[in-house]
């Protein structure tokens, strides 16, 4: 879709499988990713869009109300999308970014006034857990979920925990993470160690 290196694109979905891939695929062609929660109020969704000006955004079916005119939208769940998605090879497209350069844009909550677009570096991210490691010492044995939000700034913990240190990643329905039963259930069934 021409995106590259440091355009941002929006990221409306919600935790899935479909959001991991999401967020990977924009890292990988260089762009930078603006989570939204696809449960935000509009008015925070419409005043991150003005202010994040992506290039494009990827969402599914229904939750990419608000979407500034001009802005192309990738619906995941329309049937051309998917047939597009399929005939690709998932090969490396060879972009490479220094660390110093973003990853992704989180919004603060917004509790001062407006929200603010915080840019967050790859090198950041990598050093977060780089200086944590001594302290825990995750590995590929690890289970993870991802229970917050993708647009709050420490699902970056959760998602790429796992992601990081080659361990698994169970992504949580919203549903789920509403319900202690059900969250304590999918806990011991899938042996979550972090």
């Amino acid at each position: 879709r021409g995106v590259g290196v440091e355009d941002r694109v929006g990221l409306v979905l919600p935790r899935s499988v479909d959001l991991v891939v999401g967020v990977l695929a924009v890292l990988k062609a260089g762009a930078v990713y603006v989570p939204v929660d696809p449960g935000y109020p509009a008015d925070r969704v419409a005043y991150v869009w003005e202010d994040a000006g992506p290039s494009l955004v990827v969402t599914g079916a229904g939750a990419g109300a608000g979407v500034p005119a001009g802005v192309p939208l990738v619906v995941l769940d329309d049937a051309g999308v998917t047939a597009e998605l399929a005939e690709l090879d998932g090969s490396d497209v060879g972009i490479r970014v220094a660390p110093e350069a973003a990853a992704y844009v989180i919004y603060t909550s917004g509790s001062t006034g407006r929200p603010k677009g915080v840019v967050v570096s790859h090198g950041n991210v990598v050093r977060l857990f780089e200086s944590t490691d001594g302290w825990f010492g995750f590995g590929a044995d690890d289970v993870w979920t991802l229970f917050h939000s993708f647009a709050f700034d420490f699902s970056v913990w959760e998602l790429w925990g796992a992601l990081l240190r080659g361990g698994r990643l169970v992504v949580v329905p919203f549903e789920v993470s509403r319900s202690p039963g059900e969250f304590l259930r999918l806990l011991v069934d899938e042996g979550v160690t972090v």
